[in-house]
């Protein structure tokens, strides 16, 4: 039986994604946080036996039955969240016929028990992507965009070379289709990156000394088209002007 792919969907035109965000997107999508509150996990009695000291043990078929009698005009305690129990214990303690015992009601945290599920799941695949770093499986680069084997803030990883740890996995990064599908959180950061005056000009200028777009392109973090366009849409003469240096006030 084949497990179904999970994608995660990128801006359209990414180029590069944040390498810290790949444990992030895959722990989201199997550990994903309920907006749940605290729901009732378990109730027992608490019964007094001396100053200040309370016993806790097990409701019987007999107490449940007269909870059912108190609770009659409620519905049912089972999953009830810890707001609404509230409502459970005042009923409970102004009931005529409430029993010498308490109650005592544990909770489960839904929230924070996949909060820790997700800060594991993000934890592992962290260290098990920077050991493919290291090893040289995959190949990242600094923001400056030089090649290194650490994850660090601003390191980057092209699309290819992230689903070539995703996919052995069960994840694919893919281009969202604009179809109500919605980039994940994180990669809109790291689509196609802006580049700045300076460094339109040294593609320009590389390029027309002979280097080739697809070079230019992996080393940029931008597509061959974008090189090409560039190229052909920059006059020769206007390269200076992109350079501060160049710009002069006008007076």
């Amino acid at each position: 039986m084949s497990v179904k792919e999970i994608v995660i969907a990128i801006p359209a035109g990414s180029v590069f994604v944040e390498a810290a965000q790949i444990p992030n997107w895959i722990a989201e999508a199997l550990e994903p946080i309920p907006d749940a509150a605290p729901v009732l996990r378990d109730l027992q009695k608490r019964s007094l036996i001396g100053p200040e000291h309370w016993c806790v043990g097990p409701l019987t078929p007999d107490d449940w039955k007269l909870l059912d009698e108190i609770w009659r005009d409620l519905p049912d305690v089972a999953h009830v969240d810890m707001e609404r129990f509230r409502d459970y214990r005042s009923v409970f303690a102004a009931a005529p016929n409430k029993p010498a015992w308490d109650l005592q009601a544990s909770f489960q945290h839904l929230k924070e028990e996949a909060r820790v599920r997700q800060m594991n799941v993000r934890s592992r695949h962290f260290w098990d992507l920077r050991a493919a770093a290291q090893a040289g499986e995959i190949s990242l680069l600094t923001a400056q965009r030089t090649p290194t084997r650490t994850i660090e803030p601003g390191s980057l990883v092209s699309v290819d070379e992230a689903n070539r740890y995703l996919i052995p996995r069960g994840f694919k990064l893919r281009e969202a289709t604009g179809t109500g599908e919605l980039p994940c959180d994180g990669a809109k950061k790291t689509s196609r990156l802006r580049l700045s005056n300076e460094q339109r000009a040294e593609i320009v200028r590389r390029a027309q000394s002979g280097e080739k777009h697809k070079a230019l392109a992996d080393e940029f973090g931008v597509t061959r088209q974008y090189i090409g366009k560039l190229c052909s849409d920059t006059p020769q003469n206007a390269i200076a002007s992109w350079y501060p240096s160049a710009r002069k006030t006008k007076r």
